[in-house]
């Protein structure tokens, strides 16, 4: 089920950013809480962890999608802790800081990412920043592009190009990583053909809008609570009741980061259960077998 509005949000794939004049500098002094020094990065010493690649991500399922092409190669940090939602998550001064000491950040689109905290991340000097959504037409400006195989293979293009640029010397093993990588995502995308094949074209209802990609590459349909990620107003959960009651809906899917107020009253309505899927599970591909099963047995 193909949505019918999309844009394009076209951002360079990744880019050495820089300062621009003497505010900028002033700026990025102000909000590092250890100082303009705090963004010089030691040399590397080649067979100690320092000679790994400092790689900053924001969710979980980036933090995978990196070290599946990087191994060993690059320690990950994850913005975005388990429990805590890109949606609502503000960064500290401290946070920052931290980030502007890697060699890489890969961006994803949530919204922390262009608020003002994040400024000097963008701005900074000696950090890479990549965007891993390069070159993916966003639908209404939705994140969620990991929770689609086919959209995850040109992150994963992007991230081992990117690896690649600032790490040539590992540049085989980044791109035997990523071959390996290629085959166990188009493996997934055949299972979850092959398992939602029997449901395709039906409703399934959520809370947050997490799983459109998903919805369009398997032909289903999302039925979202939340309006383009707000909370919903009265006529909106009116709609949704409305929908779970023709189609006999058994499940509405909420996620473990986000109230599920509106979803409760909704399912207490319907005598309707409410059950979790996570769209930020560290292990995207095993996550969405699970996700596909779960919405086949709602569906059936």
């Amino acid at each position: 089920m193909m949505n019918e509005e999309r844009q394009y949000y076209p951002m360079g794939a990744f880019r050495r950013a820089t300062r621009n004049g003497f505010a900028a500098l002033v700026l990025v002094c102000a909000t590092l809480s250890a100082g303009c020094d705090a963004k010089d990065k030691p040399a590397r010493t080649p067979g100690t962890a320092a000679s790994r690649l400092s790689v900053v991500v924001s969710i979980l399922p980036q933090a995978w999608l990196v070290r599946e092409i990087a191994g060993e190669h690059a320690e990950v940090t994850t913005v975005v802790e388990p429990g805590q939602s890109p949606e609502t998550y503000r960064p500290s001064d401290a946070h920052v800081s931290r980030i502007m000491r890697a060699d890489l950040y890969v961006r994803i689109g949530v919204p922390f990412e262009e608020g003002p905290s994040f400024r000097a991340v963008r701005n900074a000097a000696n950090l890479t920043l990549v965007d891993a959504g390069e070159g993916i037409s966003r639908i209404d400006g939705n994140p969620h592009i990991w929770l689609s195989p086919k959209l995850l293979e040109r992150q994963a293009d992007t991230i081992a190009e990117a690896l690649i640029s600032i790490d040539p010397d590992h540049q085989n093993i980044y791109a035997s990583n990523l071959k390996r990588l290629l085959t166990r995502i188009r493996e997934t995308d055949s299972t979850l053909q092959r398992l939602l094949a029997p449901v395709r074209g039906k409703r399934f209802f959520v809370y947050h809008p997490a799983w459109t990609y998903f919805a369009d590459d398997y032909e289903l349909v999302e039925v979202a609570i939340e309006d383009h990620g707000k909370s919903p107003h009265e006529h909106r959960i009116t709609d949704v009741q409305k929908k779970v009651i023709e189609d006999k809906a058994k499940v509405i899917f909420v996620q473990p980061q986000i109230a599920e107020g509106a979803a409760k009253a909704i399912a207490d309505a319907g005598d309707v259960r409410m059950e979790q899927i996570d769209p930020l599970a560290e292990n995207v591909l095993e996550n969405l077998i699970h996700v596909a099963r779960k919405i086949v047995e709602a569906c059936e």
